[in-house]
């Protein structure tokens, strides 16, 4: 399934079924100047190299945006990562954005954000590409009680999901956006792609 055209929706609380982003107050280990470990303040990141992943977690509060330039590679993260880019029970002030490369390894998850968190949207410019080899996987996964901002896709979002269910943007059990099967226009898509399919949406 082929998704094209520039999209904006709201952030819904939900969760793309299958998908589980970890909680429980444990950091992720990323490679120094990814992990924003709470309780506390931090400034914002401008990735403009190459690191394994981005973590925001433990009631962190990031004062500013997480940004993946146009040269920065953000994955594939480390073994047992919820996502390349993680935000659990933790506020960003400022936006996601990533006009770079995002890769979710093993995760099956770009970009997630769950429990108690708090951002103020999500861009894409750049490529996201998420895959499971063994079960859902999706670009961007939010899963909130609420948030601001919205999300916004123009760069290409491509998920591959070995034996489940996927999604560009999950934000309530499906995918959101124009769409169309092998062609530049179209209806709302629904809420995945068939099982062991592989979804790209732009």
């Amino acid at each position: 399934m082929v998704l094209r055209g520039a999209s904006r929706r709201p952030m819904l609380s939900g969760l793309i079924a299958g998908i589980v982003l970890c909680g429980g107050g444990e950091a992720m280990a990323c490679t120094a100047g990814g992990n924003f470990v709470g309780p506390g303040t931090f400034a914002g990141l401008n990735n403009l190299g190459t690191r394994d992943c981005v973590s925001v977690s433990n009631g962190a509060v990031v004062n500013g945006s997480i940004v993946n330039a146009g040269s920065g590679v953000i994955g594939p993260p480390p073994p047992g990562a919820p996502a390349a880019v993680s935000i659990v029970d933790s506020t960003v002030n400022g936006s996601i954005q990533n006009h770079g490369t995002i890769n979710s390894g093993a995760s099956g998850v770009g970009i997630g954000a769950t429990g108690s968190s708090s951002i103020n949207g999500v861009t894409n410019s750049g490529a996201i590409n998420a895959s499971n080899p063994s079960g859902p996987a999706a670009g961007i996964n939010l899963n909130l009680p609420s948030a601001s901002g919205g999300i916004v896709n123009s760069g290409t979002i491509t998920v591959t999901s070995g034996g489940a269910s996927a999604a560009g943007i999950g934000v309530g059990g499906g995918s959101t956006g124009p769409s169309s099967i092998n062609s530049t226009t179209g209806g709302p898509s629904g809420p995945s792609s068939p099982s062991g399919g592989r979804l790209r949406h732009r």
